[in-house]
Order: structure tokens, then C-alpha cells, then sequence
């Protein structure tokens, strides 16, 4: 019954898609690293110089990015379908485009599941505090930040889709 709330399949999803599928390979430890590292650091000096004055704007920008997120997904989704639809007479020419999308849908639910979550801890806060200094200004700092790196890994996946389903798209003769 607890299964439904738990976030640890989409979480998964999400840490296995940044695997390294070159051959040899188990993880790519650069992303890694760096999803981990940033945020981190960024959240200890928010928590050491930080302050967050108006943290009302942080909370609308992150309930905004959800919102968006999701729609994104949708969106991701019913592409995808598509696809699968297509696979019949793309079999291999548009694989490694619904593997970019799959990983892409595991990125953009994180987000957004890091974005609400981010957005509930801000709530709070604000009832605590108008403003917000040391551990207050560092707790919404480090999935913020993590945030901005997932959105940054996710642009340039869904660009890459899009040129290759392109190309895909530019070699089928009319009929």
C-alpha cells in the first residue's frame, strides 16, 4: 500500500540513466560528481553567508517549474507513443531516440518531484521565518541547485532527440 507514495522506482530510473553504456563503462562519475558536489557546496555557503530575504518568489518560481515540469512530461509521453507506434518501421533508426526520451521522462519526474519537494520545504520555512538564514537558507538551496543541473542535463537530451527523430524523419522517401 506504502508503494504508491514511495519515489524510490522513479529515483532509480533516474540514477540509472546516468550510467555510462560505453563498453567498459559502469557509471558516468562526471554527472554524478557534479550533481552531487554543486549542490552541496552551493547549499554550505547559502548556509555560511546565505540569506534568502523574499523567499515568497523562490516558492512561486519552484510551484511554476512543477507545473511545467509535468506538463513536460506529458508531453515526453505522448511523443514517446508515437514512437512506439512507429518502432515497426523504425526499428533500429529511432531506438536510441526513445532511449534519450526514456531517460529524459526519469529526469523531468525527478525535477519535478525535487521542485514540489522543494516548494513544501519553503512553506514551511516561510511559516518559521520571514527570512531566511544559516540551515533555513541552505535546505531549499541544495534541490534547487540539484534542480538547475537536472534542467541542464534535460535540454540538451530533448534537443538531441529532436535532430535525430529529424534526420529520421528527412531519410523516409514521400509516399
Amino acid at each position: 500500500m506504502t508503494d504508491r507514495f514511495s519515489p524510490w522506482g522513479l529515483l532509480g530510473k533516474h540514477l540509472s540513466s546516468l550510467r555510462d553504456h560505453r563498453p567498459g563503462r559502469t557509471w558516468d562519475w562526471t554527472a554524478l560528481a557534479v550533481l552531487w558536489v554543486v549542490p552541496t557546496v552551493a547549499a554550505v555557503v547559502m548556509g555560511f553567508v546565505g540569506t534568502i530575504t523574499t523567499p515568497a518568489g523562490w516558492f512561486t518560481g519552484v510551484a511554476l517549474l512543477t507545473g511545467g515540469l509535468i506538463g513536460s512530461f506529458s508531453y515526453i509521453a505522448g511523443l514517446r507513443v508515437k514512437l512506439a507506434e512507429r518502432e515497426s518501421t523504425f526499428p533500429q533508426g529511432e531506438a536510441q531516440i526513445r532511449k534519450y526520451l526514456d531517460e529524459t521522462v526519469a529526469h523531468i519526474l525527478t525535477a519535478a518531484y525535487v521542485s514540489a519537494l522543494t516548494a513544501i520545504v519553503l512553506v514551511i520555512e516561510m511559516n518559521l521565518n520571514r527570512k531566511l538564514d544559516g540551515l533555513l537558507a541552505a535546505l531549499p538551496t541544495w534541490p534547487s541547485v540539484y534542480l538547475l543541473l537536472l534542467i541542464t542535463m534535460i535540454l540538451p537530451r530533448l534537443f538531441h532527440a529532436y535532430e535525430e527523430l529529424n534526420d529520421v524523419l528527412r531519410s523516409v522517401p514521400p509516399k
